[in-house]
């Protein structure tokens, strides 16, 4: 009976240390930022994905949108929900860069503003810790 009572407690705190361990592997190790936490905040970074999904979402939406619309002035109320949307994912995929929000300014020059485009869409941001915030796919590897 003695042997069975030292092998539970043997187990009982084989299963804390497990548990402990456990807990300060998951402190350690960098977590990923869920996509479209604080969608109409400016603060922060956000990855190609998200980025991406915005700007598609957001065309499919404004097409929708624009087509049940008869007239220009609800069409503008209804779309500038989406505009801001994506101006502030915009800022965010920029921070992912390291890049401050000015950078918007480029979207505004013809030309220049495909490239910048293109750049937020395939470019990887920083693997590390930036300016703005810590790395949305959780990798910080410097």
């Amino acid at each position: 009976m003695e042997t069975n009572l030292e092998n539970d407690k043997m187990e009982h705190v084989k299963i804390e240390t497990e548990e402990t361990s456990q807990e300060e592997a998951n402190e350690s190790c960098p977590t990923r930022q869920p996509m479209f936490s604080h969608p109409f905040s400016c603060e922060g970074r956000i990855g190609r994905l998200e980025f991406g999904l915005s700007y598609f979402f957001s065309f499919i939406i404004n097409i929708i949108v624009g087509g049940l619309m008869q007239t220009n002035y609800a069409y503008g109320i209804l779309s500038a929900p989406i505009i801001i949307f994506m101006f502030t994912q915009t800022c965010k995929r920029f921070h992912d860069m390291n890049r401050s929000s000015f950078y918007l300014l480029t979207l505004l020059i013809p030309f220049i503003n495909i490239t910048a485009i293109a750049a937020l869409l395939f470019l990887d941001g920083d693997s590390y810790e930036n300016d703005y915030g810590e790395d949305p796919k959780g990798r910080n590897t410097l």
